[in-house]
């Protein structure tokens, strides 16, 4: 099984106890086919691996790291940098990532890469975006609707990272430039149904609503 990290903080200022709501839901999906670690600051979510008998590891609930500065962190601190030379990051806000697009991004050949993860193709709703005086942003006589044709996202549902592009990046002066501008990226296409990214109180009340009848 391949390794991956679900990084779940106790404490989300936007959205409170959304990674608490969405642990459980996820290792149920993913448990019998990734070896996973959870690294988290949450006495309570600690609670959650132990009952699924899936590793953690407690970081300290005074530093807000990255997802990324997390799983560095652990890979330091276990001297796993040599022994893991790649890795699957399973962010939690998008529950509803399909297992074959999980398993299509996990298998990915990194050989020609730094990078793999997942695009969503949605309708380019940006001409429906508003100034402050309620006036379009992107003015047009014509029917909106028929301007929206379709683009690709990056979605940050899943992502497969070489571990040294990891230390490379921690390193950079930039983390973000270096991550994005100067990694070779592997595109896979999210073929889920639902796309929905947990960022808001509203968002997790939808996931609340759905994840009762949808087939994980």
């Amino acid at each position: 099984m391949i390794k991956t990290f679900i990084c779940a903080k106790g404490t989300s200022v936007r959205c409170p106890n959304k990674n608490l709501k969405l642990i459980q839901y996820t290792l149920d999906k993913v448990k019998s086919f990734l070896d996973i670690t959870v690294i988290t600051d949450s006495p309570r979510i600690v609670e959650i691996c132990k009952q699924n008998n899936v590793d953690y590891y407690i970081e300290d609930s005074n530093k807000q790291f990255g997802e990324l500065m997390s799983i560095h962190n652990y890979l330091i601190e276990t001297n796993q940098y040599d022994n893991i030379k790649e890795f699957i990051q399973l962010p939690l806000p998008q529950p509803f990532t399909n297992i074959e697009t999980i398993m299509n991004v996990a298998y990915s050949d990194l050989t020609d890469y730094d990078i793999a993860t997942t695009y969503t193709i949605v309708p380019n709703r940006s001409i429906f975006l508003l100034n402050d005086d309620n006036t379009y942003k992107v003015d047009s006589y014509e029917r909106k609707g028929c301007l929206c044709p379709d683009t690709k996202m990056i979605d940050g549902c899943i992502y497969k990272i070489k571990s040294s592009f990891l230390k490379e990046t921690i390193n950079a002066e930039s983390f973000n430039n270096h991550f994005w501008n100067k990694s070779k990226i592997c595109f896979v296409e999210n073929t889920s149904d639902i796309f929905l990214d947990i960022d808001t109180p509203k968002e997790l009340k939808q996931f609340e609503l759905l994840k009762n009848v949808i087939n994980i």
